[in-house]
């Protein structure tokens, strides 16, 4: 008994044949893809920046807003502005006599 060997043969990819001009084009064409890439992450870093530090800002505004608040409470005591205690504090016979 004889066995036939098939012999297969490996089937070769046609690579196209790109010339060196071309493939320079090409690469030239990624740097500037890359450089424009580039520009526009440093573009939205620099605006992510300018955010942060007007949020920053407007935080430090606000917590000195508070700040001299409670350094106002703090100097007047529980008495306001007017020199009356806020209606919360007034005594019952006082809350009595203003609703009459």
């Amino acid at each position: 008994m004889t066995t036939a060997k098939t012999e297969t043969k490996p089937e070769t990819a046609t690579v196209p044949v790109v010339s060196f001009e071309e493939q320079l084009k090409h690469a030239r064409e990624l740097v500037v893809e890359g450089q424009r890439l580039l520009y526009v992450a440093n573009r939205d870093l620099k605006a992510g920046r300018n955010v942060v530090r007007r949020t920053q800002q407007l935080l430090a505004d606000t917590e000195s807003v508070f700040g001299a608040k409670r350094r106002l409470q703090a100097s007047t005591g529980s008495i306001g502005l007017g020199g009356t205690p806020p209606a919360s504090m007034a005594s019952p016979a006082a809350r009595q006599r203003s609703s009459l």
